[in-house]
């Protein structure tokens, strides 16, 4: 079984995990398998999200809806949408989005433990 196909499996699994850290926050997964579109060519629609204690969404990887991406200065130039993005932590609920390159499932969970990682260094006074 390849590398790919394992992460794949491992990243379905953990569809509808919420994992406590530091006794507060917590993350939430959402993943599922679904026919390749367009708008999700990998065909995984997933939502990975760090959350403040009483709920707030702080950090998260998602495709459940398109952003723009920084683009042309032209006021009527065509614009591309990107539905592979992150909600970068800045401290405050609800983050914007920017463009995220989905290389793979195994990527994608690396990159989101990074950076809850970060997130968390920022969050929680040592």
């Amino acid at each position: 079984m390849s590398s790919t196909k394992n992460d794949l499996d491992a990243l379905l699994n953990l569809d509808g995990e919420r994992v406590i850290l530091d006794e507060l926050y917590w993350v939430k997964f959402e993943v599922h398998h679904v026919t390749p579109t367009d708008r999700i060519p990998h065909g995984i629609r997933y939502s990975l999200s760090l959350h403040r204690p009483g709920g707030p969404r702080i950090l998260g990887f998602d495709n459940a809806h398109g952003i723009p991406l920084a683009g042309s200065p032209y006021k009527y130039a065509g614009r591309v949408i990107s539905f592979d993005h992150e909600h970068v932590y800045t401290g405050r609920p609800n983050p914007s989005a920017v463009h995220y390159e989905f290389n793979s499932p195994g990527e994608l969970v690396a990159d989101f433990w990074k950076a809850v990682d970060a997130a968390l260094l920022k969050e929680i006074p040592s």
